[in-house]
């Protein structure tokens, strides 16, 4: 081994060890890391799974992400685009991975989205693009709208906190 190639390999880890080990950690951990007093979940892990969309049920979510129910999380993602009212964001909005990569490609499917209420005390100034970050209580539920019998939700979360990152 010369300099030479001790400085390519040092330059190539520099460049793609952040990508490998980010791909690597949600690997390993599933996509939840236990920190403490939450949990950490990736949005995207959390809803890459097949769920029938007009018959799905609580027993077709991962367990893994089931067993949340009730626990306090901690989600980083993007307000869905009905999210946002004239004022900034709506009390209720929805929470994705990625509104380009989720929404704007092909039909988004339910478990993409995680329906975030926001108690009254807590007040987000957030801004209108950007990731952010909500912390609180998960509940892992199946709801249906009461009109059309159709599924709306499946990630519902009572927000402690939101903040823009």
């Amino acid at each position: 081994m010369n300099l030479r190639v001790i400085v390519f390999i040092g330059i190539f880890g520099l460049i793609f060890g952040p990508i490998v080990w980010l791909a690597v950690d949600s690997a390993v951990s599933g996509g939840l890391k236990n920190k403490g007093n939450y949990y950490e979940v990736d949005l995207k892990a959390m809803s890459d799974f097949p769920f029938d969309q007009e018959n799905g049920r609580v027993d077709d979510v991962p367990t893994r992400f089931r067993a949340l129910d009730g626990k306090t999380v901690q989600l980083i993602g993007e307000v869905a685009p009905t999210g946002f009212t004239a004022d900034g964001v709506d009390a209720k909005f929805e929470l994705v991975y990625s509104v380009a990569k989720c929404c704007m490609t092909g039909t988004p499917q339910i478990q993409h989205f995680v329906k975030v209420t926001v108690p009254p005390d807590v007040r987000p100034e957030l801004q209108r693009e950007g990731s952010i970050m909500v912390r609180g209580t998960l509940h892992v539920d199946v709801t249906k709208d009461p009109e059309t019998n159709k599924i709306n939700g499946v990630y519902h979360v009572t927000a402690q906190e939101v903040s823009s990152l």
